[in-house]
């Protein structure tokens, strides 16, 4: 399944190609290299961070479907919340996120709030294979804390959205995929 995810990303080039192509039809003034590119960010500069994220991005969503085996999918999805946690951190270490004792209350209140909900789904699970839930809650945070990655370095690559061809960088991503997997 998450090989299946990954890869649908390329119809995102896919949409963009055909967008460049009607675009130099209708005018074939206009560069269709340049209109498919349309990104300040270099190409080259533009495929090499799609790999990087691309091997982060799906070792997340890897984790995240392997977790699913393991626990229920509800325990996944709360463990999830625990990106925020990951994020808010590795954003302020790299430098994008600025410390406030709002945001570390907040963060520390949702991870709480995992903590008793998993709590909850201990004993509710009490019975079950605990060597499985201890797999898919490890998968499931290790997975919260890629997540946190690739949307940390993905804000700090790209500092201006309007820089870069969002379409084109998700294409490049799902083309990886397919090729890759």
């Amino acid at each position: 399944m998450t090989y299946l995810n990954t890869s649908v990303l390329i119809f995102y080039y896919i949409t963009n190609l055909l967008r460049a192509w009607r675009s130099h039809r209708l005018n074939p003034k206009i560069d269709f290299f340049s209109q498919l590119v349309n990104s300040e960010i270099p190409l080259r500069q533009l495929i090499k961070m799609g790999l990087s994220f691309f091997l982060v991005y799906f070792s997340a969503n890897y984790l995240n479907n392997a977790a699913c085996s393991f626990v229920s999918p509800g325990t996944v999805s709360i463990l999830s919340a625990t990106s925020g946690f990951f994020t808010l951190f590795l954003g302020w270490f790299v430098g994008i996120e600025k410390m406030s004792v709002l945001r570390v209350i907040a963060t520390f209140i949702c991870v709480g709030g995992v903590i008793s909900l998993g709590y909850s789904e201990i004993a509710v699970a009490a019975g079950t294979n605990t060597v499985e839930m201890i797999k898919g809650t490890v998968f499931s945070v290790i997975s919260a804390a890629l997540y946190a990655i690739y949307s940390v370095f993905l804000k700090k690559w790209v500092t201006d959205e309007s820089k870069m061809n969002m379409t084109l960088f998700f294409g490049i991503i799902g083309g990886f995929a397919a090729v890759f997997l």
